[in-house]
C-alpha cells in the first residue's frame, strides 16, 4: 500500500508500473490512458479521506510516530499491536539529563497509554448530555426560589437576570480552572411556574445547574439545609449561600472567600461573607463556608429549628461565640454583593428569636469540640489544608491488587465511587485470577493491568512471608515506572477506604505528601506509611523513588523502612506528613479515635492488624464494609 500512494517513486519503479499497466485489460487501460486527471483526484481524494479518519480515531498527532509506555510486555487486550516504544518524559518532568535517560529506558504497554491520553480525547467518546468527568473541587451556590405573579417566562426571573448574569461576570477564567461551579436552586414542589421552567434556565456552559423540587413540610421554611446537604452528599468542598436576586459585583470572590477560610486556624472551619449595603448591615446576609461546617453541624447548614428568620444572625455570631475561645467569622470588605431586595415571598417568623441564644450556645461547644479533637489527634507539625495554588488535576490513582484481597478492592472502589472525583485509575493485577476478575468489572476511568508477577499464586499472603515481601517490594518498580510518563500519583493501599475527597489536602509545594504511620519511631520523625503517598512527577521525587527500587529489587524486604531511611537520609525531595486527624492509621482510627474524630477522617487505613479476615471484621464492626460477601 505505501508503495503505491509513494508520489516519491524513482523513474524505474515507474517504469515497471506502466509496463505493469500495458498487460491489463482493454477497458482499464483505456481508462487510465483517457482520465489521468480523475485518476489523481480520486487517489488524492482518498488519502485525505484516510488520514481524516485516523486523526479522528488517534487525535492530531504523528500517527506514524505514535508512543506507547508498558509497565510489562503483555497487552491488555489484542485491540493493538504489542510494539513498546520509549519516549522521554514531559518537560518539566526531569530536567536533569541523567534523569531524562533513565527515564527513557522504562517503558508502558498500550493500555496505560490509552489513560494517561484519555484526558484530551474523552469528550470525543461522551454521547448526548454527558458530560467529562471534571476532578476539579466543587464550589456549590445554593439558591433558594420562589416564583413571583409578575414573571412570565424565564428572562424575567431573579435567577436569569440578576444571579447567574453577575456570576458570569465575576468568576474568572483562572478560578474556572481551579474549580467546578454548580448551582444548587431549590423550589417548592407546587410551584407551577417553576415546574413549567425550570429546564429553561439559561447558564454559561461551565455552570452546571442543579434544580430541585421539596415539599413543604413546614409553611414558609426556606429548603437551605435540604439544598446544601444535597452539595455535600455530591462531594461539594465550599458552599455559598445566597438570594435569587443577589448580585454579585466583585470579581474573583471565590478565590477571596478560599483563602480567607483557609486562613482561620484550624483552616477552613469558620465563615465568611461579602459587604452587602442592603438590608441588616451588621450580620451576614450572604455566607460561604467549607465542608467542615457540615461535618460540625450534623450535615445541617442552619439549625433546623429557624424556618427562614435569624439563620443570617446565627451563622454571623455562632463561630465568634464565647465558647469557641475563637473569633472565626468575618465580613470581607474586599468583597461586595448588590442585594436588589425583590419583595419577600415568604412570612417571616420571628417566633424564633428565643431559639438563637440557645443554638448559639450549643452551636459554639460544637466548634470548640471539633477543633480540640483536631488538636488531640494532630502532629506536632500539623499540615493546614493547600495554599491558594491552583488544585492539581494531573492525578492518577495507583492501586495494586490479588485475588486474596479482591473483596477488599471492591469494598474500596464503592466508597471511591461515592465521591464521584470522576480521576484516573490504574489497576494492577498481582495475579491471572485477579486480572480476569477485575477486567470483566469494566470499572469507568480504570486501566486493568498485569504486574510482574503474574505467576504469582491466587491468595493472601501472611505479613513478612517471602511472598508478601516480593509483592510489596515491587511498588517502588510500578511507581517510577508510571513517574517517568510525566504524571502525577496517588498510590493506595487495597486496605483503606475514602470517606472523603482528599484532594483539597494536597498542596502543591511539596513533591511528596505521605500518610504518617508514627510521629517519631527509632528517631525517624515523622515514620511514613507507604500505603499512602501523594507523589508529583519531578526530577526529586524520580531520583528517589528508583533509589527506593535499587535496593528493593537487590534484596526483597519490607518496603517502608528502606523507604524512610532514604527519603530521610539520602534524597532532596520535598516532603509533608497527611495530618493524622485527616489521614489515620489503623490504631488511631479505631483505638484512639472518638465519634466525632472519626467523622472528620479523609482517608482511613486498616493497618496495625495483620490478618485478611481480622481485617474485614474490623472494617464490619466500624461500618466501613459495604459488600455482603
Amino acid at each position: 500500500n505505501k508503495s503505491t500512494i509513494d508520489t516519491k517513486a524513482d523513474t524505474k519503479e515507474k517504469e515497471s508500473t506502466k509496463r505493469s499497466m500495458e498487460q491489463k485489460s482493454e477497458p482499464r487501460q483505456m481508462f487510465n490512458s483517457r482520465c489521468p486527471f480523475f485518476c489523481i483526484m480520486v487517489f488524492v481524494f482518498e488519502v485525505v479521506v484516510l488520514n481524516y479518519l485516523l486523526v479522528l480515531h488517534y487525535g492530531p498527532t504523528d500517527i506514524a510516530s505514535e508512543v506507547s509506555y508498558a509497565l510489562d510486555p503483555s497487552p491488555i487486550t489484542n485491540s493493538k499491536p504489542n510494539t513498546t516504544f520509549h519516549k522521554l518524559p514531559p518537560s518539566g518532568a526531569a530536567e536533569n539529563e541523567e534523569v531524562r535517560n533513565f527515564c527513557a529506558g522504562r517503558s508502558i504497554n498500550y493500555a496505560v497509554q490509552e489513560l494517561l491520553d484519555d484526558g484530551q480525547h474523552r469528550d470525543n467518546r461522551t454521547q448526548g448530555n454527558e458530560k467529562k468527568s471534571d476532578t476539579k473541587p466543587i464550589v456549590a451556590i445554593l439558591v433558594a426560589t420562589r416564583s413571583a405573579k409578575s414573571w412570565t417566562n424565564i428572562h424575567g426571573t431573579n435567577i436569569n437576570k440578576i444571579l447567574i448574569a453577575s456570576l458570569n461576570n465575576t468568576i474568572t477564567a483562572q478560578e474556572l480552572m481551579t474549580w467546578r461551579i454548580q448551582l444548587y436552586v431549590g423550589m417548592d414542589h407546587d410551584d407551577s411556574f417553576w415546574i413549567n421552567n425550570v429546564q429553561h434556565i439559561v447558564a454559561p456552559d461551565w455552570m452546571e445547574v442543579k434544580p430541585f423540587f421539596f415539599e413543604k413540610v413546614e409553611k414558609h421554611r426556606i429548603p437551605f439545609n435540604q439544598l446544601a446537604k444535597k452539595a455535600y452528599v455530591e462531594g461539594s468542598e465550599y458552599f455559598v449561600r445566597v438570594n435569587d436576586d443577589t448580585e454579585f459585583v466583585t470579581p474573583s470572590w471565590i478565590t477571596l472567600g478560599v483563602k480567607s477560610l483557609r486562613s482561620y486556624t484550624p483552616s477552613n472551619v469558620g465563615v465568611v461573607g461579602p459587604k452587602c449595603g442592603q438590608g441588616n448591615t451588621k450580620i451576614m446576609t450572604h455566607d460561604m463556608v467549607h465542608r467542615t461546617h457540615m461535618d460540625i453541624f450534623n450535615q445541617n447548614y442552619y439549625p433546623p429549628c429557624f424556618l427562614n428568620w435569624y439563620v443570617d444572625d446565627w451563622i454571623t455570631q455562632v463561630y465568634q461565640h464565647q465558647n469557641t475561645g475563637r473569633h472565626l467569622s468575618k465580613q470581607l470588605d474586599a468583597w461586595e454583593v448588590v442585594h436588589h431586595l425583590s419583595a419577600t415571598r415568604y412570612n417571616p417568623n420571628t417566633k424564633h428569636e428565643d431559639f438563637l441564644k440557645r443554638e448559639l450556645t450549643a452551636g459554639g461547644d460544637k466548634i470548640k469540640n471539633y477543633i480540640k479533637g483536631l488538636e488531640e489527634s494532630a502532629p506536632p507539625r500539623r499540615l493546614a489544608l493547600a495554599s491558594s495554588a491552583p488544585m492539581p488535576a494531573n492525578w492518577t490513582i495507583m492501586i495494586t491488587v490479588n485475588d486474596g484481597y479482591f473483596d477488599f478492592f471492591n469494598n474500596w472502589w464503592i466508597h471511591y465511587e461515592k465521591l464521584n472525583l470522576g480521576l484516573d485509575v490504574l489497576i494492577l493485577a498481582e495475579d491471572e485470577v485477579a486480572f480476569r476478575k477485575l477486567s470483566e468489572l469494566h470499572l469507568p476511568n480504570a486501566i486493568v493491568q498485569r504486574s510482574s508477577l503474574t505467576t504469582v499464586e491466587s491468595q493472601e499472603h501472611a505479613y513478612e512471608t517471602v511472598q508478601y515481601k516480593k509483592l510489596v517490594s515491587n511498588r517502588a518498580t510500578y511507581i517510577i515506572n508510571f513517574l517517568c510518563s510525566g504524571r502525577d500519583l496517588i498510590y493506595v493501599d487495597v486496605d483503606t477506604v475514602w470517606r472523603k475527597n482528599p484532594l483539597p489536602y494536597i498542596d502543591s509545594q511539596y513533591d511528596m505528601m505521605i500518610q504518617i504511620d508514627n510521629e517519631d519511631y527509632n528517631g525517624v520523625r515523622p515514620y511514613y506509611c507507604t500505603g499512602l503517598m501523594v507523589i508529583a512527577s519531578n526530577e526529586r521525587t524520580i531520583e528517589m523513588i528508583s533509589l527506593w527500587e535499587q535496593r528493593l529489587l537487590a534484596n526483597p524486604q519490607l518496603n517502608q523502612p528502606i523507604f524512610n531511611h532514604l527519603l530521610h537520609k539520602h534524597s532532596n525531595v520535598k516532603h509533608a506528613g497527611l495530618p493524622i486527624a485527616l489521614f489515620p492509621g489503623g490504631h488511631h482510627y479505631f483505638d484512639v479515635f472518638s465519634k466525632a474524630q472519626r467523622d472528620n477522617v479523609v482517608v482511613v487505613h486498616n493497618n496495625y492488624i495483620i490478618g485478611h479476615k481480622e481485617k474485614k471484621k474490623r472494617f464490619k464492626d466500624n461500618d466501613l464494609w459495604l459488600i455482603h460477601w
